[in-house]
């Protein structure tokens, strides 16, 4: 009985030292994903894989899941959008453009109608308030396009007339 002991043991030892053992890769069983780069940027995407937690140390972050970042990517103060506000909405005849502090870029409002046609076109925005008159114009809806100099939207806000 204890050869018969000695003999499963060793044949455990030997099987344990010369067989293959689990491996574990970074892989994830989804529904989705996909790995894609475009010169020296990549991103690998996992749909249905949630991050659950993320803690900051001081020798780095860490996260859990399989997509480990290593590019965090946040919007720097100089070029973060500007607060354009309007009131008031709905409007009878003179709309209020705020814009609440200032660009670097000069920023332009167009007014437009519904059927797309250019109502009033490149007013300048000033730092605090710009007034557009739209007391000839009829009852309805009409959207304020806020853009950059170079035609970008920033910003479009729908717009109703009264009377």
């Amino acid at each position: 009985m204890k050869r018969h002991s000695l003999f499963l043991v060793g044949a455990l030892v030997f099987s344990a030292v010369l067989g293959k053992a689990q491996s574990l890769s970074p892989e994830v069983i989804s529904t989705a994903g996909g790995k894609m780069q475009a010169g020296s940027i990549q991103l690998a995407w996992t749909l249905g894989e949630t991050a659950v937690a993320r803690w900051n140390t001081p020798q780095g972050m860490v996260t859990e899941g399989f997509h480990q970042p290593v590019l965090e990517v946040t919007l720097l103060p100089e070029y973060t959008a500007p607060t354009v506000r309007i009131a008031p909405n709905p409007v009878q005849s003179t709309l209020n453009v705020q814009l609440q502090e200032q660009t670097k870029q000069i920023l332009f409002a167009n007014l437009v109608d519904v059927q797309g046609r250019v109502l009033i076109k490149r007013t300048t925005l000033q730092l605090g308030n710009t007034e557009l008159d739209l007391s000839n114009l009829p009852a309805g809806m009409y959207f304020l396009n806020v853009m950059h100099q170079n035609g970008k939207t920033l910003e479009v806000f729908k717009v109703v007339k009264t009377r």
